[in-house]
């Protein structure tokens, strides 16, 4: 991580410098959480600005609030760092929703100023610890905000019911799935969305959970053998600028392939893949 900083802000210019926000909210007010989300989203410029958002990596790079780069062994589930006025998120290789959950979680970090003095290192940012931190409860409830706006779910379950023309009011697992696979998150996380936003009761993911975990290896085992596709895109290597910004530097002969592989964690061949 360290090798990643010191080359960017290196070499960074002006295209490389993220604006520098800090917003304000509570975990003791859920719609102050919402709104934040909102405002954020406003910045990523989406086509429905409650619609789910498919490429994470780039709006958050498009609307220049931070780099987020993948890394391979990293160990963690995610980190982020401001210096210098460039703000980065790192985020480990994985499962993919749980990528883009990490990526808003650390996003959360940035725009609440959580990482100007210090990074923060995320190891499990779903520890079950009662004793979690306030910032990071923050940062998960601003992540299931942003990734679900609670006026995209409301649509999104009449819209479900009247295709399916279901009359009642019920939320089984094949809803949740459909939801999770909608806004591209994991089941657990559309659950504890649902339970959050008062759909269902708490604990009834938990529950449905541990039904889906007697037939199926895991809730994606589950989601897999449903009629429904998913619904994002693959968390990159580097987001568009930070990739842009490599390149030039490896055509420009400033690095060499294998000295950017190197700094990356990354064989020559994938930095090739990546920067294309």
């Amino acid at each position: 991580m360290r090798l990643i900083t010191d080359f960017i802000l290196k070499e960074a210019g002006s295209n490389e410098r993220n604006i520098q926000i800090e917003m304000k909210a509570s975990t003791e007010n859920l719609r102050s959480i919402d709104d934040t989300s909102l405002v954020v989203r406003s910045l990523f410029h989406l086509e429905e600005e409650i619609g789910p958002i498919r490429d994470i990596s780039k709006v958050i790079s498009d609307s220049k609030l931070a780099h987020v780069i993948k890394l391979r062994g990293f160990g963690v589930d995610g980190a982020c760092v401001s210096i210098e006025g460039v703000n980065f998120i790192f985020v480990s290789a994985q499962y993919a929703p749980r990528m883009r959950f990490t990526v808003a979680h650390e996003l959360a970090h940035i725009i609440f100023g959580h990482c100007r003095s210090r990074p923060i290192i995320d190891e499990n940012i779903f520890n079950d610890d009662a004793g979690i931190a306030d910032d990071e409860n923050l940062a998960n409830t601003f992540a299931s905000c942003l990734l679900m706006p609670v006026l995209g779910i409301t649509r999104f379950i009449a819209r479900f019911k009247e295709i399916f023309d279901q009359k009642n009011d019920s939320i089984s697992s094949v809803e949740v799935a459909y939801i999770a696979r909608f806004f591209g998150a994991s089941f657990e996380a559309a659950g504890n969305r649902l339970e959050q936003i008062r759909i269902i009761d708490r604990g009834v993911t938990a529950s449905i959970l541990s039904e889906i975990r007697k037939n199926f290896e895991s809730a994606e085992a589950y989601m897999r053998g449903l009629p429904v596709k998913e619904n994002y895109d693959e968390v990159p290597v580097l987001s568009p600028a930070l990739k842009k910004f490599v390149r030039a530097k490896i055509e420009d002969g400033q690095y060499s392939v294998s000295r950017v592989a190197n700094i990356f964690g990354y064989t020559v061949n994938e930095v090739y893949e990546f920067i294309r």
